[in-house]
């Protein structure tokens, strides 16, 4: 966990090893002192920060949010006004909490009241992409443990945990959890579900506006989905590594290709569009 904090950047790499444990004993503390900032400082890069910057944007969008969804934001802000007054890890916990809830209740917001135009297109193709860079790059950090680590943590990361239990009666193992979440098309949380919603929406917008990026994404999901389990869904694969790693890649240039394409106004993205076109 230390390590995959350390990775977004909200721990200091000099606190923490290579192996994800404190540097020192008495970095403990630093390390808990960082992490409450993370969440309840708004001058730091954390949850705060975020939650505040949405509650921007969707001030300058407000004749487009119905009363409860705006009422639901005003709420979160003030949840973060209130938990930045102590700074303690209670606060913290309890606004992780309360913002979890928060934040399933304006997914849902989208999820029943959005008109299905292009604006939700481009919505779903950024939940997507998100999903898959974090699904990617977890994994990537879940197969450097050391052999015999527990992994429930992975499948709670990736809201897997109940249909694992459902299917295995087992402790988590590598197999059928990397089966779980990079091959099965019917969980909604693994990789190759994102990637095939991802490429159905590219293709409609390559339609009417030339290639977006599925050309790119092609390829990788037609070599996840010949991967071997016995095989390939290891750990110490590095055919898998570095297909996770090349789709993670992918990913992240279909976002700079879309926002180039779609949500640049400045003269040098619109001029490198328009060559793009041509």
């Amino acid at each position: 966990i230390l390590a995959l904090c350390v990775r977004h950047g909200l721990l200091d790499q000099a606190t923490v090893d290579h192996h994800g444990h404190a540097q020192h004993s008495d970095d403990d503390e630093a390390i808990e002192r960082m992490l409450i900032r993370s969440v309840l400082n708004p001058q730091a890069f954390g949850l705060a920060s975020n939650l505040r910057g949405l509650f921007g944007v969707a001030f300058h969008l407000r004749e487009r949010l119905s009363l409860d969804n705006w009422r639901k934001l005003n709420q979160m802000v003030q949840q973060i006004e209130l938990a930045s007054e102590h700074q303690t890890m209670l606060d913290a916990l309890v606004l992780l909490e309360e913002s979890a809830a928060s934040l399933v209740t304006l997914s849902g917001f989208a999820l029943d009241g959005m008109t299905r135009d292009q604006g939700w297109r481009f919505l779903s193709i950024g939940r997507w992409i998100e999903r898959v860079q974090f699904l990617c790059s977890n994994i990537l950090d879940g197969m450097q443990l050391p052999p015999g680590c527990r992994l429930d943590w992975l499948l709670e990361l990736a809201d897997s945990i109940v249909t694992y239990r459902s299917r295995y009666m087992a402790a988590p193992e590598w197999m059928p959890l990397l089966d779980l979440l990079l091959l099965d098309d019917t969980n909604p949380r693994s990789v190759v579900f994102q990637l095939e919603g991802l490429i159905k929406y590219l293709h409609i917008l390559e339609s009417s506006h030339g290639a977006c990026g599925a050309e790119i994404l092609l390829p990788l999901a037609n070599s996840l989905r010949k991967l071997q389990p016995e095989q390939d869904l290891r750990p110490d694969s590095t055919l898998l590594h570095s297909l996770l790693h090349d789709i993670n890649t992918a990913s992240n240039q279909i976002a700079q290709k879309i926002e180039l394409r779609f949500f640049s106004n400045t003269e040098q993205h619109g001029t490198a569009a328009a060559k793009h076109e041509e």
